[in-house]
């Protein structure tokens, strides 16, 4: 602190002890609600002894605080003029609460203020008479929030939903001037609402960075994957295919989509009669990506071992072969007697090689 701070400031527990005390002289509070210590201004924001000017100006910092006063009632009764000397940056503040007195609401509908007319209409307890007015506001953005406010609207009807639905289309900004990076993000974190999604695929400006990265990422979220998969940029439509999140019914859709059978033959969530159905594809590399799948049934593995094509149908034997010693390891690890002879014929073997080493 420096040597123009109040002396009784200094102390700060004694001057946090002054702040609460409603005994504690108007004058003195006027000179602790100079002090730095924000515990210290918060109390006087809240002593009915608070001088009313000192209390208006806190009331910015500490709106919760001013309208809990026991003396704020009084104060509006004694001043009818009261709400019109609230300073600006007060009433932004205290019109952001939930306990804000109606009539104060109704006294500051003709603020030509923009926050304070936005903080109007965000309020839930604003009236249906101050909403009308604030419909012929010269604020464009007040004027539409006006109109879709729950107690302007009345009853919730499909067409108010509707309303809501176009405006916010409305104010979805070019990809371009969109910070598409925040929003793939967001998209990952939390679920998007349909018509958002459905506007990014049609929106061609999207196509490059945004969508593919979602369709690319295995953060994303099936319902906004299932979207994806309509979109008209291929390489979108692919990465859907490969990704694992992708509801299985949307993969379904993909199989009779030459360009996504490969990306689906990769996909570990694929399902095996999708695979089965592209264990016939004529793509070589796609029936040699099925014959690897885990997810392929092994009679399907067996037909492709048979394959025309001589790269497709060792593929498919060398993964029976691998099956088949999965399962003989397996049937030695079950089996003690096996496990017994294999101990044999493992020490027959290393005496044979010593016998050759010597």
């Amino acid at each position: 602190m420096d040597d123009t701070t109040p002396p009784l400031t200094k102390n700060v527990t004694q001057a946090q002890l002054l702040a609460a005390e409603p005994s504690t002289d108007p004058e003195l509070l006027r000179e602790l609600a100079l002090s730095t210590d924000k515990i210290t201004r918060q109390s006087v924001a809240g002593n009915p002894n608070t001088p009313s000017d000192v209390l208006l100006k806190l009331g910015a910092e500490f709106p919760s605080q001013l309208l809990d006063n026991p003396v704020f009632p009084l104060l509006l009764l004694e001043n009818l003029n009261l709400v019109a000397e609230i300073p600006l940056p007060t009433l932004r503040s205290i019109l952001k609460q939930e306990n804000v007195p109606v009539y104060i609401l109704e006294q500051v509908a003709e603020q030509a203020d923009l926050e304070v007319q936005l903080g109007l209409v965000k309020n839930v307890q604003t009236p249906k008479g101050v909403l009308n007015r604030l419909t012929q506001s010269r604020h464009p953005q007040v004027v539409e929030s006006a109109r879709l406010h729950i107690n302007l609207a009345g009853e919730l009807t499909e067409k108010y939903e509707e309303r809501i639905k176009e405006v916010v289309q409305g104010i979805i900004p070019n990809a371009y001037k969109a910070d598409t990076s925040s929003l793939v993000v967001l998209a990952q974190i939390c679920p998007i609402p349909e018509f958002m999604v459905e506007h990014w695929v049609q929106d061609s400006s999207y196509k490059d960075f945004f969508c593919r990265r979602l369709a690319n990422s295995p953060a994303t979220f099936p319902s906004v994957l299932k979207y994806l998969a309509n979109h008209t940029d291929d390489w979108t439509k692919c990465k859907v295919a490969e990704n694992p999140n992708t509801p299985v019914e949307t993969l379904r859709k993909f199989a009779t989509e030459e360009q996504a059978c490969f990306s689906l033959a990769l996909n570990l969530s694929t399902p095996a009669d999708i695979l089965e159905s592209l264990s016939t594809n004529q793509n070589q590399t796609i029936r040699i990506r099925v014959a690897q799948h885990p997810n392929t049934s092994l009679t399907v593995v067996k037909d492709l071992a048979n394959d025309p094509d001589m790269h497709v149908a060792n593929a498919a034997t060398k993964v029976i072969g691998e099956l088949q010693g999965e399962y003989t390891a397996e049937a030695v690890r079950k089996n003690p007697r096996a496990c017994h002879q294999l101990g044999k014929l493992e020490s027959v073997v290393l005496g044979m090689i010593k016998q050759i080493e010597k």
